[in-house]
């Protein structure tokens, strides 16, 4: 078949308006909390390593390593080294129990709740999570922040480009659909009353041709009965939906 058809490209739609200065701060303010940095913090701890699933003894027990090793620490002993000697966690006691930073919800909730309510450089009582007795010493706060408005205004114009053309892609769509509809034995006035170019194809076959016209989706509508026998223009095809890409097509000749 050789095939008239018609376009509608999200990318070329060209009447889209650029947001004002003021629409811009406007989202910038409703949608801030993608622009929030949460506080960090960086911790080191000493674990003691207990089962879940222990006896009151063996827990008893685990509290009371980890309380000595807390009492060495306040009697003047170096944190790391305590780390590297006693923790039995081994990811990190090689590193003097250095856990790197971390936001709140990242770690186990009980770790995260204790690691939070710490000042730094204060060391915690035991704390027991699923893993076992930790000591927890804060070595660093990063307090939480918010990008200023003029980091973000180039993504925020960006967003709001992309947001206007695809409200334009979908307004044209439908106009292209109903024109195509009304008009069903030609696409000339939908062409002329959208300004679109009207295109004609090479002859293709089942197979497909080049671009759009080898999309499967397209090709089920270039050789179905209603375009194929009856002379119609096809629906408003979107081959590939999320692409906001849409054609509209007839069969010129047939072979």
């Amino acid at each position: 078949v050789k095939l008239s058809y018609l376009v509608l490209d999200a990318a070329e739609i060209d009447e889209a308006e650029a947001a004002d200065e003021a629409e811009l701060r406007r989202r910038y303010e409703e949608e801030i909390q993608r622009f929030r940095q949460p506080e960090q913090r960086r911790a080191r701890h000493i674990l003691i390593t207990l089962d879940a699933r222990a006896d009151e003894q063996a827990a008893a027990e685990a509290a009371a390593r980890a309380q000595a090793a807390r009492e060495r620490v306040l009697a003047g002993e170096d944190f790391a080294g305590l780390a590297a000697e006693l923790s039995e966690d081994p990811g990190s006691a090689a590193q003097g129990g250095d856990l790197g930073l971390f936001a709140s919800g990242l770690m186990d909730p009980a770790f995260d709740q204790a690691a939070f309510a710490l000042e730094q450089g204060e060391i915690s009582e035991p704390v027991r999570s699923r893993f076992g007795y930790h000591l927890i010493e804060v070595t660093e706060i990063q307090p939480g922040t918010v990008k200023p408005f003029e980091e973000v205004r180039g993504q925020l114009a960006q967003e709001a480009a992309k947001s206007s053309a695809e409200g334009l892609y979908y307004d044209w769509a439908e106009r292209l659909a109903n024109l195509t509809y009304e008009n069903p034995d030609s696409l000339e006035p939908a062409a002329e009353a959208l300004g679109m170019e009207l295109k004609t194809s090479d002859w293709i076959t089942r197979d497909g041709g080049e671009g759009l016209l080898a999309h499967p989706r397209v090709l089920a509508a270039a050789f179905s009965g209603e375009v194929l026998d009856e002379g119609l223009n096809s629906e408003l095809i979107e081959p590939e939906r999320d692409a906001l890409q849409a054609v509209v097509l007839r069969v010129l000749e047939h072979e």
